[in-house]
């Protein structure tokens, strides 16, 4: 249950007009009926039990600010943080600047309670709410959590849920030396260059985390999926293949590797300015390819349903972390380029290739058109994606050992 408060004294307003759907609810649900999402919800209901169970009761304070809070990417993992804390049963207060609506019809699912406040990021100042809190989480590096914590005596635990930049703005406010930064990029050299401090010119550049940098410790995890909104469903592939992404993707060497494998009809998911290029491109390699741009995420679901595997030719200095992520919570394997921000995904769900060999990426397709030819989903990427890349265990492995381990006070 949630109570959302959007006319806080110090937070300002937000009506409802300027929040928007990240997710369009109604036709998810019609075409993911409780059946189907009931198995992921049980999922989170354990996890949060477990918590309540080794923890006892906890009063938290979540703090939720960034600069661009309007994009999906992070609707799934504040959803993800909002259902937990409120299955735990534990008493939350949760203050977000985002510009999207959550899903209520799911925190209504549980029996917890979670009061919504909603911050105008218009408004600078912001000082923690009055009451008792004995922890402070926050899914962004973020100054006012880490005062608010140090303010309320209260354990602070610190994610980072979205890849750091240069320009932000670097942290000033010390956390406790040694303090776990939970982050969901492991193997990312771009979030650690952008976390610490670099030459420029010859001269020190503070990154985002400025000269708190030290004070932190780097905790990284597999980019995790909020699994719920990525149900099972039985369907019958129409594409051998699934390109997903186009903007720093290797086409030229996954079209001649599909064709060597000899996988039949390939499905892309194209940026709208590639749509054209992509086609031409398949027909260039003689590959029957169903070209898309940007889809909803229902049309995203069904098109990885047809899908017997996926391919992410990812090229540097770019890196993929999502479209990693998201094909295994349907039990879709992955063949992807095999570069340092990749191999933390390696598993019997993520084959790696080098960048350009186009034998090693037709033997690994080759591989999963055999393995999956035997039916789907494949057991092997379902099962890495449910002990690697869930969101429920990412954010309760960091609560539980933030907690019972006596760290950052």
């Amino acid at each position: 249950m949630t109570h959302e408060d959007r006319t806080h004294p110090e937070q300002g307003r937000a009506e409802d007009g300027e929040l928007f759907h990240v997710l369009e609810m109604p036709v998810f649900r019609k075409r993911y009926p409780a059946a189907l999402l009931r198995p992921r919800a049980r999922h989170t209901e354990r996890i949060a039990r477990g918590l309540r169970e080794r923890l006892g009761m906890r009063s938290v304070l979540g703090v939720a600010f960034y600069p661009w809070h309007d994009q999906t990417t992070l609707w799934w993992f504040e959803q993800g943080m909002l259902t937990l804390l409120a299955a735990t049963g534990w008493n939350t207060v949760w203050i977000t600047d985002a510009r999207y609506r959550f899903d209520d019809d799911r925190l209504a699912e549980v029996d917890g309670h979670v009061s919504i406040i909603r911050h105008d990021r218009a408004v600078l100042h912001w000082e923690p709410p009055d009451g008792h809190f004995d922890t402070v989480v926050t899914l962004f590096p973020c100054d006012r959590a880490t005062r608010a914590a140090r303010l309320l005596g209260a354990r602070l635990i610190t994610f980072a849920i979205k890849n750091l930049h240069d320009g932000e703005q670097p942290l000033v406010e010390m956390p406790p030396n040694g303090t776990p930064l939970w982050h969901a990029f492991a193997g990312s050299t771009n979030f650690l260059n952008a976390a610490g401090i670099k030459l420029v010119a010859g001269q020190p550049r503070l990154g985002r985390l400025g000269e708190t940098v030290d004070a932190w410790r780097l905790r990284g995890a597999p980019f995790p999926t909020n699994r719920y909104y990525f149900p099972l469903r039985s369907t019958e592939p129409v594409f051998d293949a699934l390109l997903l992404g186009s903007k720093s993707r290797d086409g030229d060497t996954t079209f001649a590797a599909l064709r060597r494998a000899g996988a039949g009809r390939i499905a892309v998911v194209a940026d709208t300015d590639h749509v054209d290029e992509m086609r031409l491109l398949a027909h260039r390699h003689g590959i029957d390819a169903a070209v898309h741009g940007p889809l909803s995420h229902v049309q995203m679901l069904e098109l990885l349903e047809q899908s017997r595997l996926v391919v992410n030719p990812i090229m540097p200095p770019a890196e993929s972390h999502y479209s990693l992520s998201v094909p295994l919570a349907l039990g879709r394997p992955i063949v992807a380029s095999e570069l340092p921000s990749v191999r933390p995904f390696e598993g019997p769900g993520v084959l790696l290739a080098p960048l350009g060999d186009v034998a090693a990426w037709a033997d690994c397709i080759g591989r999963l058109l055999e393995e999956t030819a035997q039916g789907l989903p494949h057991r092997p990427a379902l099962k890495q994606g449910a002990e690697r890349h869930d969101v429920d265990l990412f954010f309760a492995s960091a609560i539980l050992a933030t907690l019972s381990g006596g760290t950052s006070r």
